[in-house]
């Protein structure tokens, strides 16, 4: 609870809390394409796949390699998404 003060105190978003629309749009087109359900998606899901890319970088000190990304995205981020 200290942390979410902490962010609003600071002017910043509790992930916790609903994403703007054009936030979701602007992160996949999947949505419109029929590739994922059309529906609202918390801000920790939205943002989850950027988490783990910078945990990466943060981890290894190197630039991510390409099949990590797509690991991120096509094994974690878009299964979740799909899920019902």
């Amino acid at each position: 609870m200290v942390v979410l003060q902490a962010e609003r105190a600071w002017g910043r978003r509790s992930r916790a809390e609903p994403v703007p629309g054009g936030l979701w749009s602007g992160c996949t087109g999947g949505d419109r394409r029929g590739e994922v359900p059309d529906r609202p998606r918390p801000a920790r899901v939205v943002s989850l796949p950027f988490d783990l890319l910078r945990h990466e970088m943060l981890m290894t000190m190197r630039p991510v390699p390409d099949e990590v990304i797509t690991g991120i995205v096509d094994d974690i981020w878009l299964p979740l998404l799909t899920r019902p």
